[in-house]
């Protein structure tokens, strides 16, 4: 039976998304649409609220928060393991867990013929974070700080929900909020709790390929569970499939070296064998049902998903869907102005951010490739990664050897609007430095391209209208930093470096200091300053 704390899939709907959040509320949808997901129920923000209140946590943990001294690394960790462990320790109410208790044995009730039986079973258990309109998309980076797979027996779940709720007060969050100047108070946190699908494969499905190729859509997999989170550190098979004459457009196999596994009730790495590494992920039926099911969800929702499935034996199941287009707006993709030109295909991959630009080839390797990279530079790596981000910005597009449709290099790309091809296999390595190249997102090619002239885009006039936050991001103001400040500040945003000195020697060092002679006096300046920056 459902309480103000826990609410079952069958009996949410889209009016408690203020108690369980966007995510747990588009879950029950689709059970609600008779869309096979795990079985499952939500533990409401209504039971997060009750666990600060009667252990007076909310005062003591926000006192603490307006305390941080988020330019000290030391405090801020110091601070924050604080919170952690005061959350960690405060007390579950006697009322609560026994509802806990009584859900959780319900995901293992069985029934065989006239026989009925109860097993602990192993659940998942992902945040789903409450908040304004506003900040939506910033949920949803809030919902990556915390989660658990193969989590079995009440006393871990607890522990699990307990990791939930303080993943609201990680380092990382916080320092989100602070840096778009918003209220801890403006967000709280629901834990669903779903029946682990130990799949034989898993991945995301795209319904659309993208705003201008509704006829299509994307299938990436990869063997054993965690198929979103192994995408965005492998390269999956991936399938272009024509939706209504369930047609294969476009198939990539890739080989995958390990899998995750449960061994012993633990999430484990395991190594493929030679024949399992270059199989292919999915047959004619799987991407049938597949294609399927891109249809039926699409319609449910009126707009193109980003779905999470994994396939137990031969059986589907749903994991997460949401809106593949931010706001559901069509918008213009990135389309760079061209002279005439003769091209040549050099590579073809997989479509990761749609448009069209030429530019110089700069191969990273490494971290001091990056400081090549101008206004008119393609990037072309073997992976991006988030030292990368503003280097991309800069950038006209991106090309990378791995990768897949939710890849990091997909994932920047998309929202800059930048043409991005991804799982080119060799393009880091078959392209040079300064070659004239030319990104063609729409049709997944680079290019050699001749008689080209390099035009800088005017954003303002592209039919793309970047949001206010959008253009302040795409223009960062350069500042002053202090030197113990740097780990705080994006190098690319920096003007200069201020060392004072009075930070830098106390008052007797410095009276010793002017004594001694200009040569001996600099040494000595040039030494100090060394040995803070190893300590920043």
């Amino acid at each position: 039976m459902d309480t103000k704390n826990i609410i079952s899939f069958k009996n949410l709907t889209g009016l408690d998304e203020k108690l369980v959040g966007r995510k747990a509320t588009r879950i029950a949808e689709l059970a609600n649409a008779r869309i096979p997901v795990p079985r499952g129920f939500v533990i409401t923000n209504t039971a997060y609220f009750d666990f600060l209140q009667k252990n007076n946590l909310k005062e003591e943990i926000y006192e603490i928060i307006k305390n941080i001294n988020f330019k000290d690394p030391l405090d801020f960790k110091e601070k924050t393991d604080i919170i952690r462990h005061t959350i960690f320790s405060g007390k579950i109410t006697e009322d609560f867990k026994n509802e806990l208790a009584k859900a959780y044995a319900k995901l293992g009730e069985r029934s065989i013929g006239w026989l009925n039986s109860k097993n602990n079973e192993f659940v998942a258990i992902r945040s789903s974070i409450i908040s304004t309109e506003k900040n939506k998309e910033l949920a949803k980076e809030i919902e990556e700080e915390a989660g658990n797979l193969n989590i079995k027996g009440l006393d871990l779940i607890i522990g699990n929900v307990k990791e939930c709720w303080a993943s609201l007060f990680s380092k990382d969050v916080l320092l989100m909020l602070k840096d778009k100047q918003l209220n801890i108070n403006d967000f709280s946190v629901a834990v669903i709790v779903q029946q682990m699908v130990i799949a034989k494969t898993s991945g995301i499905l795209l319904t659309s390929k993208n705003q201008n190729e509704r006829n299509n859509c994307v299938i990436e997999a990869v063997y054993g569970f965690g198929g979103r989170l192994l995408l965005k550190e492998m390269t999956p098979d991936h399938y272009e499939i024509n939706k209504k004459a369930g047609t294969i457009i476009n198939k990539q196999p890739a080989i995958q070296e390990w899998q995750y596994v449960r061994v012993v009730g633990a999430t484990k790495k395991q190594e493929l064998s030679k024949k399992e590494k270059e199989q292919e992920k999915l047959d004619k039926l799987a991407l049938k049902d597949l294609t399927t099911l891109a249809k039926k969800i699409e319609t449910c929702f009126g707009v193109p998903q980003k779905i999470e499935w994994v396939i137990k034996k031969k059986d589907i199941f749903v994991l997460n869907t949401e809106p593949l287009y931010k706001n559901n707006i069509k918008k213009e993709e990135y389309q760079q102005k061209i002279s005439g030109f003769k091209s040549d295909v050099l590579l073809r991959g997989v479509s990761a951010s749609n448009g069209i630009a030429n530019g110089l080839a700069v191969v990273v390797n490494n971290s001091s490739d990056l400081l090549k990279v101008t206004e008119n530079s393609i990037i072309v790596t073997e992976m991006t990664n988030i030292e990368m981000n503003n280097y991309i910005k800069k950038a006209r597009a991106v090309v990378t050897d791995k990768g897949s449709a939710i890849c990091h290099a997909a994932v920047v790309c998309q929202k800059l609007h930048k043409p991005c091809v991804v799982n080119t296999k060799t393009a880091s390595k078959e392209i040079n430095t300064g070659a004239t190249i030319q990104v063609n997102g729409n049709k997944a090619e680079v290019c050699s391209v001749d008689g080209v002239k390099l035009v800088d885009v005017d954003y303002k006039k592209l039919k793309y209208e970047a949001s206010e936050e959008e253009e302040e991001e795409e223009k960062p103001k350069k500042k002053k930093v202090l030197f113990s400040d740097i780990c705080y500040e994006d190098i690319s945003n920096i003007e200069s470096i201020e060392f004072p000195i009075n930070k830098l020697f106390t008052d007797k060092e410095l009276e010793d200091l002017i004594k001694l002679e200009k040569k001996e006096m600099i040494e000595i300046i040039k030494n100090r300053i060394v040995e803070n920056i190893k300590k920043i």
